[in-house]
């Protein structure tokens, strides 16, 4: 795996000590037909993408699982209304090292969490 540097590594380390696991501030953003993306990164604590992430985005009336890929990324795109996101099932080998639940914005379009690994 490539590694990051100290600086970049220090920079998402900032990132999550101020806002990791809760809502992400940008500008409302839908498409054509008024749905928003919304884009969680599952990162490890020195860099790593975690891949196999389920995550869920609720409603008051339902959830709609989503899995991290190879690059770290779940994503959503939905109605523009907050969601309560739930981290359902971590991969093995890999432990949430923030909040398990958020509850976001509507629109808004990016979140980090991170992950420490276990055994190691």
């Amino acid at each position: 795996m490539k590694k990051l540097s100290m600086p970049l590594a220090l920079l998402l380390l900032l990132c999550c000590l101020t806002g990791c696991g809760g809502a992400g501030k940008s500008a409302d953003q839908r498409d054509a037909e008024g749905l928003c993306t919304y884009t969680v990164s599952c990162l490890g604590q020195n860099g790593e993408r975690v891949e196999g992430v389920m995550i869920n985005f609720c409603t008051d009336s339902m959830c709609t699982p989503v899995i991290s890929d190879e690059q770290g990324e779940a994503v959503f795109t939905g109605p523009a209304e907050p969601y309560h996101v739930q981290i359902v099932t971590v991969p093995e080998g890999w432990e949430l090292a923030g909040e398990e639940e958020w509850t976001t914005e509507p629109c808004s379009q990016s979140f980090r969490i991170s992950f420490r690994e276990v055994g190691k």
